[in-house]
């Protein structure tokens, strides 16, 4: 908890100390926006990761089947918000906030992808405190945190968007270590865990399209940016549902989220 709490607000530290406090509430403005969603989706996901890894017993398969169905729900419900608002965010800002908070809208789009690793690297350390390698989350932790302080410090000579990319590149940096050791602990390859995850990553990706295209043609006004998230919420619907249809392999978060199953039992 303690490292968890610097690697999230060791980014705001660095921003008070060096840039000040006109900085600070720029930095924190953003923060409070991208943070929202993940409090809201990740935190209450998190909740349900401990007992589907217990109810998975000691079968890999098992524990494969509850991580999978973890991940997709937060990768179903998060990767299109994140994305969506990292996108939208410079509209989103100008219309609703006001010009004076633009400066966030870079930050807030580095913080999306920093978010998402961070509920990502959550389930991990969840996983691993159920299987009994307790030591990899303290690690884990300690690693993000001193090189996400060495690479904000760094960063933070380029000012806020330099700050926000040093904590998102160190997360970038460690997670692929204790993923590889979930994976292991599942006998579950990256790649068949991104073919698992498919549907919503190609759907995220359609979505980012759609929205691009009509950001260029869009001026950005209240009316304007409705119509762009209901538009992209239905390209990421029915991509999704394409995807699945298709690709049978391919885990449903959606349906899984509807009807709500449990978790396969050893």
């Amino acid at each position: 908890g303690f490292f968890s709490f610097l690697g999230s607000q060791g980014d705001t530290v660095l921003v008070s100390v060096f840039m000040g406090s006109h900085a600070t509430g720029i930095y924190s403005f953003a923060k409070r926006l991208v943070s929202a969603i993940y409090l809201v989706i990740g935190s209450s996901l998190l909740k349900l990761a401990i007992p589907a890894f217990a109810s998975s017993g000691s079968s890999p398969a098992a524990r494969a089947d509850a991580y999978v169905r973890i991940v997709g729900a937060a990768v179903f419900l998060m990767a299109p918000l994140l994305v969506g608002l990292s996108l939208l965010a410079q509209p989103m800002i100008s219309v609703f906030f006001g010009e004076v908070w633009l400066p966030a809208a870079p930050v807030v789009a580095l913080l999306c992808g920093l978010y998402l690793l961070l509920a990502v690297n959550q389930i991990n350390d969840h996983l691993m405190f159920a299987i009994g390698s307790r030591s990899v989350p303290m690690q884990r932790g300690l690693a993000q945190t001193l090189l996400a302080l060495l690479l904000g410090w760094i960063g933070a000579h380029w000012g806020l968007v330099g700050t926000a990319a040093g904590f998102l590149l160190a997360g970038a940096l460690v997670w692929p270590w204790p993923q590889s050791i979930a994976n292991r602990s599942m006998t579950l390859s990256f790649w068949q865990l991104l073919l698992a995850l498919k549907g919503p990553l190609l759907a995220t990706l359609a979505m980012s399209i759609a929205l691009g295209l009509i950001l260029q043609q869009t001026a950005p006004n209240t009316t304007a940016l409705v119509g762009m998230v209901v538009a992209g919420a239905l390209v990421y619907l029915l991509s999704h549902c394409l995807v699945i249809r298709f690709s049978p392999s391919s885990h449903d978060a959606l349906a899984d989220l509807v009807h709500l199953r449990r978790p396969i039992r050893a």
